[in-house]
């Protein structure tokens, strides 16, 4: 499950589809996954989906919400993303 995680690399060069396609696994990949820390990366990549619009998904109160999610999992890339608990902007 793990090889999963290791292979969706979010990087504006994809198509379209291939990002569908990577939110349907992270998806389904968390419905499966028990394990704490593969489980929050999973979510700060679906919040990476949806913060940058990949695949047209583009939604920051989506974002936020996997981020948030990833980041009370214990993520620390997840909690970088908050500043006095409101999601900060990163700079380009």
């Amino acid at each position: 499950r793990l090889m999963i995680l290791r292979r969706i690399r979010i990087d504006s060069s994809n198509a379209v589809r291939g990002y569908e396609v990577a939110l349907n696994l992270l998806l389904n990949y968390l419905g499966k996954e028990t394990d704490e820390w593969k489980s929050a990366l999973a979510k700060f990549r679906i919040g990476q989906i949806y913060e940058n619009g990949y695949g047209g998904k583009k939604g920051r109160k989506e974002a936020e919400r996997w981020f948030r999610e990833s980041a009370g999992q214990g993520n620390p890339y997840a909690m970088k993303k908050f500043r006095n608990g409101k999601l900060v902007k990163e700079k380009p």
